[in-house]
C-alpha cells in the first residue's frame, strides 16, 4: 500500500530528520542526568587525557551512561553495552556512539579514584539543594553478601598452624621415601635441603615418569596440592601478624568474615551497608562487622553519615535509624 512508509531498518540514514533526543519524551529522566553532568567538575578525569593518540569516546558521555546505568541497578559492563545498542535513553547519553563493554570496563578501572570523587559530589549537591532530611535523620542498613570463598577454608590461626605442620610432615615423609628410593637405585646420597621450587620441579618430573599410572599420579597431585596449600597458609599468616590464636581467617579471602545472614545461616562474606536520607544514598561501606552499628560509615557520629562522602550535611547532631531502632 502506498500509504505505508517503507522500512529503513537496513538503510543508512545520511540526513536524519530528528535529533536522538527528539524521540524521547520531554520530561524523560535522562535529561536530569545530562543536566547534572553539566554542573559537575570533571577535571580529575579529564586531566588524564592528553593531546596525542587517536580519538576516544567523550568521558562526559561515558560518565553519564554509567550514572544512569547504576541508577537502574545495571552494573555489568556487558549489560550496559547491550543497553547502548537497544535502549534509546542510553543511546542518547552515549551520544549515538556504540561503546564496547571492554571500553566501559577499562574506563572504570582507569578512573576509579576520579569516579569515586565524582559520585561523592552528587551527595554534596543533594545536600546543597536541601534534598536530605531537614532534621538530620539518616537510615542505616546492611546486607550480608557472600565472598568468593568457602566456609570450609575458615579456621583459627592455631588450626591453620597445626594444618601447616601436618602438611610439612606429609611432604617431608613423601620426599624422604622418594629420595631413599632414588639413592638405593642410583647409589647416591640422600638429599635433605628442599625448596618449594625444587619439590614442585621433582613432582612435575614424576608425573612424566609415571604417565599412565593413575594411582601414582593421584599421589603426586595430592602432594602438590598440599605444598601449594602450605605456601598459601604461610602467606596469609605472615600478612596478618596481629592475628590472635583463636581468631578465624579464611585462606581464600582473608578479608572476609564468617557471619549470619538474614535467615540465620552462616556465610563467608561481608556486610554491605548504606546510609540513606530521603531515599538518597549518602554513604556506603563494605564492613567485616556483623553488626550495622559498628560500620565505618559512622552513621551515628556527630558529624553525620554524609561525612563519608565529603558532604557538609549533618550540621549539629545526626540521628541514625538502624533496623527500626533509633540510636
Amino acid at each position: 500500500m502506498e500509504r505505508i512508509k517503507p522500512s529503513l531498518k537496513d538503510q543508512q540514514i545520511l540526513f536524519a530528520e530528528h535529533y536522538i533526543g527528539d524521540r524521547l519524551p520531554k520530561d524523560h529522566e535522562v535529561y536530569v542526568f545530562d543536566a547534572l553532568l553539566e554542573t559537575m567538575d570533571l577535571s580529575e578525569i579529564l586531566k588524564s587525557y592528553g593531546s596525542e593518540g587517536g580519538q576516544v569516546f567523550s568521558p562526559r558521555d561515558m560518565i553519564a551512561v554509567l550514572l544512569y546505568a547504576y541508577s537502574k541497578g545495571i552494573t555489568s559492563s556487558y549489560k550496559i553495552s547491550a543497553e547502548i545498542r537497544a535502549n534509546l535513553a542510553f543511546i542518547y547519553l552515549a551520544g549515538g556512539q556504540v561503546m564496547h563493554r571492554r571500553t566501559l570496563c577499562d574506563f572504570r578501572k582507569r578512573n576509579a579514584t576520579g569516579l569515586a570523587k565524582l559520585f561523592s559530589s552528587t551527595v554534596q549537591k543533594a545536600d546543597a539543594e536541601g534534598l536530605l532530611h531537614p532534621d538530620g535523620i539518616f537510615a542505616l542498613d546492611g546486607s550480608k553478601i557472600s565472598a568468593d570463598a568457602s566456609k570450609a577454608k575458615t579456621r583459627t590461626k592455631a588450626e591453620w598452624q597445626a594444618r601447616r605442620e601436618k602438611i610439612q610432615k606429609n611432604v617431608a615423609d613423601y620426599f624422604d621415601t622418594l629420595e631413599k628410593s632414588d639413592a638405593a637405585e642410583e647409589g647416591m646420597e640422600e638429599e635433605q635441603a628442599r625448596s618449594r621450587e625444587d619439590m614442585l620441579r621433582r613432582l612435575k618430573q614424576l608425573k612424566e615418569e609415571k604417565h599412565g599410572n593413575k594411582a601414582a599420579i593421584r599421589e603426586v597431585n595430592n602432594i602438590q596440592r598440599q605444598i601449594n596449600e602450605g605456601s598459601r597458609i604461610d602467606t596469609v599468616l605472615e600478612s596478618n601478624p596481629h592475628l590472635q590464636a583463636d581468631e578465624r581467617i579464611n585462606l581464600t579471602e582473608p578479608e572476609s568474615r564468617l557471619m549470619k545472614n538474614g535467615t540465620g545461616e552462616y556465610l563467608q562474606g561481608f556486610n554491605a551497608q548504606i546510609v540513606t536520607s530521603n531515599q538518597i544514598i549518602c554513604a556506603a561501606d563494605l564492613s567485616q562487622s556483623e553488626n550495622d552499628q559498628l560500620s565505618a560509615v559512622r552513621a551515628n557520629s556527630p558529624a553525620g553519615p554524609v561525612e563519608a562522602n565529603g558532604s557538609s550535611a549533618g550540621k549539629g547532631t545526626a540521628v541514625a535509624i538502624a533496623d527500626q531502632i533509633r540510636h
